[in-house]
């Protein structure tokens, strides 16, 4: 049996989701399933920012090894059973036949090891029909011992609750906003059928964007070349302190050394989301932004080409309900310059939902200001059309 691959598109090519499906007789597929799941029951724990914590090598030896040594035991090995598609061949010459069963993996890491919360991709575990987590000490969890407790699409993370837990490793949260481009980068994961595998590089980049289908667009990305393959999706990637500064998710792979994490500061968000509410509540004004080029500047009768272009606006969505119109430039958000897109969005994520944001910038030329109520992402299928 073939398998299957999905893929998002985005203007750097081809984006691969870094998880792994396999047919019968072990064949190994990369594998993307997009989908809605439920939330599932929460527990309290104390506030994430409490683990963010600051910490240093030891004063001899690899610090690679170091880092391996002490974060290895919390990378656990994510096992899903998910229902696939009968091919229509199969449908032909087989009409009874049901949907297959396909096997997947993924990588995770502990965030608390008393009461078993595991961080994982979304897209790893969306589709899940049944999920088993092995840890490197080949402690294993499956069946009711393993509950998705919420998903988070667009910021494509979950949170898994295993039990009975107490004395479970777990890792460090570090602090994304201060990651250093050029800094050491070290991605632990469970690539193909290699579990436990190591790879390391830099960050090669940070706040980057992959356009996607069904209007989920990853942001706050942080760009690296240690070397992430299928399997890896959901595993940690870790600073030379072994501190968490993200989570490894997608790759493109025609290139060589571009992969893809989520920012840890943006798990957190989504994490204390899900403990809190039961659902992430992610800010959101519904509109379509892009850069301004120098050209688009002199045609909107701007006077620096400088600001976030409102490309499309959401009808009947907080910016539309707020006065902001397609081609509205916003220079100033919340007191805060706005040179670029991902100025704004970062003055949006910082908000909560229900606070207003003040907004300046320009229509035609015409210094303008707005006030926008933030309001709650929909889900992808609501915006979808």
């Amino acid at each position: 049996m073939a398998g299957r691959t999905l893929r998002r598109r985005g203007a750097a090519g081809s984006i691969f989701f870094a998880a792994v499906f396999g047919g019968i007789i072990g064949a190994i597929v990369t594998a993307v399933i997009i989908s809605r799941g439920v939330l599932g029951p929460v527990g309290t724990i104390r506030p994430y920012h409490e683990v963010v914590t600051a910490g240093a090598p030891a004063a001899t030896g690899d610090p690679i090894v170091r880092v391996v040594q002490e974060v290895g035991p919390a990378v656990v090995n994510i096992g899903i059973t998910a229902v696939g598609e009968t091919s229509p061949l199969e449908q032909f010459f087989n009409p009874g036949a049901g949907p297959e069963m396909i096997q997947g993996k993924g990588s995770g890491f502990i965030i608390d090891g008393q009461h078993g919360y595991i961080v994982t991709n979304n897209h790893v575990v969306e589709h899940a029909q049944a999920i088993t987590v092995t840890l490197p000490d080949k402690r294993s969890f499956k069946g009711n011992n393993v509950k998705v407790l919420g998903r988070d699409p667009y910021g494509d993370v979950a949170l898994l609750q295993v039990s009975p837990a107490g004395n479970l490793p777990e890792v460090k949260l570090g602090d994304s906003d201060q990651v250093l481009v050029g800094e050491t980068a070290i991605a632990i994961g469970n690539p193909l059928i290699f579990n436990n595998s190591v790879t390391a590089g830099v960050v090669s980049a940070k706040s980057r964007e992959l356009p996607s289908e069904r209007h989920v667009q990853l942001e706050n990305l942080l760009q690296t070349d240690a070397a992430i393959n299928p399997g890896n999706s959901g595993g940690p990637l870790l600073d030379a302190h072994g501190l968490v500064i993200g989570m490894n998710t997608a790759i493109i792979p025609q290139a060589q050394g571009i992969g893809f994490s989520v920012a840890v500061n943006s798990i957190k968000r989504s994490i204390n989301d899900i403990l809190r509410y039961g659902e992430v509540r992610r800010p959101w004004i519904g509109v379509e932004l892009s850069d301004i080029s120098t050209q688009a500047a002199q045609e909107l009768g701007l006077p620096h080409a400088e600001g976030a272009v409102i490309r499309q606006v959401v009808p009947g969505g907080p910016a539309d309900r707020g006065g902001i119109q397609k081609y509205d430039v916003i220079t100033e958000a919340a007191g805060r310059a706005v040179s670029r897109t991902e100025d704004l969005r970062k003055v949006i994520r910082d908000k909560g939902v229900g606070e207003t944001l003040p907004l300046r910038g320009f229509r035609g030329g015409k210094l303008m200001t707005w006030q926008v109520q933030i309001g709650k992402m929909p889900p992808p299928d609501q915006l979808e059309g």
